[in-house]
């Protein structure tokens, strides 16, 4: 599992975003620990609560991506099965992927684009229940 930092600062220029990314919670925690050791005198460190919607941002866009690409490639599908004829060009980076979902059908192509959105609404009222933390480092007034 990765672990990602997600950095906010502001400058003259204005807001600049940066992240990086660890390989395990150990490395993460000691990189945290390093860089608030260089910068307490001048900052203030506390963990937050996301707000409702903010915990929810992640799982609905996702959510968004899952029901927006699985309806297209069902619907396309579905296009292709009950037409008496087609023709349209695709490119070939597409072509085994489209006779593979041609291959397995409609109607479980639909199945499984539920089963995904079932999971990301799951894990959306799972945020709502319990708002994800974030780490906030701010300078002191």
């Amino acid at each position: 599992m990765k672990y990602t930092l997600f950095f906010k600062y502001s400058d003259a220029e204005g807001t600049v975003r940066k992240k990086i990314s660890f390989e395990n919670i150990e490395e993460k925690n000691i990189f945290i620990e390093k860089i608030y050791g260089y910068i307490e005198k001048n900052f203030i460190r506390e963990i937050r609560k996301n707000t409702v919607l903010g915990s929810m941002r992640i799982p609905l866009k996702r959510l968004f991506y899952t029901i927006l690409f699985g309806g297209a490639c069902t619907w396309l599908i579905y296009y292709m099965e009950t037409a008496q004829s087609y023709s349209f060009r695709v490119p070939i980076v597409f072509y085994f992927l489209l006779r593979i979902m041609e291959r397995i059908g409609y109607v479980p192509l639909g199945i499984i684009t539920g089963i995904i959105a079932l999971f990301f609404i799951v894990w959306t009222i799972k945020n709502m229940i319990v708002p994800t933390e974030k780490l906030v480092i701010e300078r002191k007034k």
